[in-house]
């Protein structure tokens, strides 16, 4: 079995001075320069909704409400200023905007497959055997997948975790600072910046899970201090302080010695783009004081993992959240669990060297270059050079199958967005009473729910250029003595 260990997280060297008086602060370093988009949250609101349209291939937009589609007839339109629904010409549309409605039955699926053509699909991963994939998915019901049409496949499993906390059901044993925070049916609610709301958690693991929904209007700006000793402060504390804003995340390092306090920043600044949330955020946090790691997840979607190269700060157990905005925040469904150290999505292993055959990346950071056989039970059967070897599923981080894979999207087909970052393309074969047939040369022939799309964007289908003659040219005349003739390959000016 051939083990290839990835580059070790670049580690990040620093010093402190006893000596000084005042607070050490050390000049951070510089940010990822990659965006993370942040798909919408459990409440998504954002900017109020202006209605569904129909933008057409000549810049022209249609407001009103979508009623039916097929492609022949074409779409069923209903104007708001006309009487009778519109027919309009399935050549002429180039996009379709529905209202982002919440549906009871849709859920954020654990597994992510990103496909050959640059989709995404989410779904629970139930099967994967004879070169197919099978996802359970709450917008098309079961999908199958081959195996040649995935680039990158992350399971998202992990270990039962085991609760040491869910609530707020009162604001018992929660600690206020500054500002104000309100307290009603499980919400904590808060309308000026510096407002601090905190708890210890005396039965906190080594290992934990941090959960929290969050709830904002404009932009979110919110410090969350880790394995904290005081509730009234962010910075003179000992604590990691991990810091949340609209368009960036990163972790801070507070420690206090003799009453002199010193912070820096650990690793990079993440730019990321909260504007996809929609104002509404469910919020994962994961600490390993052994391991003095952090990591963050934003609404299923992996954020980056900050790595201590020091003692681990926090001195206990506490929580502290701390407002830096006076716009409302809203925090509910706070939970702390047992983790199993596994950061779904968080490995920088290059998938280029998979590229002549599938790679299996761990949550410990090995790779495994061997061929994926089948699933079985919470057992990933895979084969090496050396022979079969079966993997428990919550060690197994991502799959590379086919990442250097490319497939062109045909001309005529329509890109669908949907919520959690998802996305797919088809032939639309019908479109009424909420139900999409379509026809995917990747899933076959399957129904979506209306209640999934958000957008449509229509690709022209494009016309075969005329066949040339297959006759030969006329011979060319010979030109006058005076003239120049032009050579093969120029061209004339």
């Amino acid at each position: 079995m051939k083990i290839i260990v990835p580059i070790a997280a670049l580690l990040l060297v620093w010093c402190t001075n006893a000596e000084l008086a005042a607070r050490i602060i050390v000049p951070p370093n510089g940010a990822v320069n990659t965006v993370v988009t942040i798909p919408p949250g459990p409440r998504a609101t954002g900017v109020p909704s202006k209605g569904e349209s129909l933008r057409l291939h000549n810049g022209d937009t249609f407001r009103g409400r979508f009623l039916s589609y097929h492609p022949q007839s074409g779409f069923v339109w209903q104007h708001p200023s006309i009487a009778e629904p519109l027919t309009v010409a399935p050549s002429s549309v180039a996009t379709l905007s529905l209202d982002e409605e919440s549906n009871a039955g849709e859920k954020a699926h654990a597994c992510r497959v990103k496909l050959v053509n640059g989709d995404f699909v989410t779904g629970d991963l139930v099967a994967l055997a004879d070169g197919k994939i099978t996802l359970d998915t709450w917008y098309a019901g079961r999908l199958t997948i081959p195996q040649a049409s995935i680039a990158t496949l992350i399971p998202g499993r992990e270990s039962k975790l085991t609760a040491v906390y869910r609530g707020p059901k009162d604001q018992k044993d929660w600690t206020r600072s500054g500002g104000n925070w309100n307290f009603k049916d499980g919400i904590f609610t808060s309308t000026s910046s510096s407002s601090m709301l905190g708890r210890d958690f005396p039965d906190m693991p080594d290992q934990a899970s941090f959960d929290f929904e969050a709830d904002w209007v404009g932009s979110l700006s919110l410090y969350v201090n880790l394995c904290t000793d005081r509730f009234n402060s962010y910075s003179s504390c000992n604590a990691y302080n991990l810091r949340i804003a609209q368009t960036y995340a990163y972790v801070y390092r507070y420690t206090m010695n003799n009453n002199v306090g010193s912070g820096r920043r650990i690793g990079n600044r993440i730019n990321m783009n909260l504007a996809g949330a929609k104002q509404s955020a469910k919020i994962s946090i994961k600490i390993d004081k052994a391991r003095k790691l952090v990591a963050l997840y934003i609404n299923g979607k992996f954020i980056s993992k900050w790595q201590d190269t020091l003692d681990f700060a926090g001195k206990k157990n506490g929580i502290l959240f701390t407002t830096r905005t006076s716009n409302r925040i809203q925090i509910r469904n706070i939970s702390l669990s047992s983790w199993d150290g596994s950061v779904p999505g968080g490995t920088g292993t290059n998938p280029v060297a998979a590229k002549d055959g599938n790679m299996v990346l761990l949550h410990n950071n090995d790779a495994l270059k061997a061929t994926v056989e089948k699933l079985e039970g919470e057992k990933l059967h895979i084969r090496s050079s050396f022979g079969a070897i079966p993997l428990p599923m919550e060690q197994v981080n991502v799959i590379h199958m086919n990442p250097a894979k490319t497939a062109p999207v045909e001309a005529g087909t329509a890109k669908v967005t949907m919520g959690y970052h998802a996305s797919m393309s088809f032939k639309i074969k019908s479109w009424q009473d909420g139900k999409v047939q379509i026809d995917s040369p990747i899933f076959g022939m399957t129904e979506l729910k209306e209640a999934a799309i958000e957008r449509v964007i229509f690709r022209k289908a494009t016309v075969a250029p005329p066949t040339p003659p297959t006759t030969n040219p006329p011979p060319r005349p010979v030109p006058p003595v005076n003239d120049v003739e032009i050579e093969d390959g120029a061209e004339e000016e």
